[in-house]
């Protein structure tokens, strides 16, 4: 999870940015799982890593995240 946050700092500048610029670049303030794994693919992330990622975030197993579940 941190090696990931930092990869989106390092993106974005903060990870408030690169969530806004990166991932959630339609702005609706939140990424349902498919579409979280297709963002993080886009930057180089393994679709097995984002899919362990998406859950280990999804805390309250909504089946999307928000910038807030980082």
């Amino acid at each position: 999870m941190e090696a990931f946050e930092k990869r989106l700092e390092r993106k974005g500048g903060t990870l408030e940015r690169a969530w806004n610029d990166l991932l959630d670049i339609e702005h609706n303030g939140k990424l349902p799982a498919r579409l979280f794994v297709k963002r993080c693919k886009q930057h180089g992330v393994s679709s097995k890593v984002a899919r362990k990622l998406f859950s280990v975030y999804d805390v309250e197993r909504k089946g999307e995240l928000r910038l807030r579940d980082l």
